[in-house]
């Protein structure tokens, strides 16, 4: 696997990115050899009371 890498955002563009909700995918690591666990999800989220919600 290459180098790990992270991306920072600025509050503003947080809530432009993760809007009003949507789905995504929510990864887990797993043994080195072996691809990680990933499911699906949904998701909401209120920027004004900071909340992000998993379905």
């Amino acid at each position: 696997m290459g180098g790990i890498r992270w991306v920072q955002l600025s509050e503003s563009e947080m809530n432009e990115f993760l809007g009003t909700g949507g789905t995504g995918t929510l990864s887990f690591s797993t043994e080195t050899e072996n691809p990680p666990f990933s499911v699906p999800v949904s998701y909401g989220y209120d920027a004004d009371g900071e909340a992000f919600y998993l379905n």
